[in-house]
């Protein structure tokens, strides 16, 4: 959602008339509601109008990496028009990790757990991130430089406004008490409408 000022002096009950000339893009009074197959408004001024807020967005359905490129039109009787561009991206939802795969996380059989590794994950999102780690493994978050609890759980990293999830760092390591053996599987980054991220983890107990 996008937003522009309409400002007008002298304008004492003479509308203004705001249009898209798309359906592509809607527009609103109000942020957040009201654009439901909202193409024009009309404002009506008691005196002048002192930047007055419209918001605009586009459709939703749009498909992911679509373009789309719009006009729309402020207007009164008998004062000068306004055009405004607009355009708009679905821009694909991503899950991104500095490391893809992660070795070496190994011990002696009984000196166990591994010594942890670490990678950071963030992401552009509409749903919060879920990390989850394979059997055999157990991972961390980092916050603040302080290392919390290790779990072999699914670990929720929540998204802030605007859909992002800012990056985290997390600490990954193969379990203690695991008989001698090569143990792998993928630790799973996932969040709805995005591709899953698996980042492989190996390890060996010697």
């Amino acid at each position: 959602e996008g937003s522009f000022y309409v400002n007008g002096y002298y304008m004492k009950d003479q509308p203004i008339t705001v249009t898209s000339n798309s359906s592509d893009f809607l527009i609103s009074e109000t942020t957040g509601t009201g654009f439901v197959g909202s193409t024009s408004l009309t404002i009506t001024p008691t005196i002048d109008l002192n930047y007055k807020k419209v918001y605009v967005r586009m459709k939703s359905g749009v498909a992911v990496g679509d373009s789309l490129m719009g006009k729309i039109t402020v207007e009164s009787a008998g004062k000068t028009t306004v055009l405004l561009d607009v355009k708009g991206k679905v821009i694909p939802l991503k899950i991104v990790s500095t490391f893809l795969t992660i070795t070496n996380l190994d011990y002696n059989a009984g000196a166990g757990p591994s010594f942890d590794k670490t990678f950071t994950v963030s992401g552009d999102l509409t749903s919060n991130l879920v990390v989850t780690p394979p059997a055999n493994f157990e991972i961390a978050k980092e916050l603040g430089g302080v290392v919390g609890a290790y779990s072999s759980n699914p670990m929720t990293i929540n998204k802030i406004a605007g859909g992002l999830v800012l990056p985290t760092i997390l600490h990954v390591r193969l379990k203690k008490d695991l008989v001698a053996g090569y143990y792998t599987g993928d630790v799973t980054l996932v969040s709805t409408g995005a591709t899953t991220l698996n980042v492989a983890v190996k390890g060996t107990v010697y």
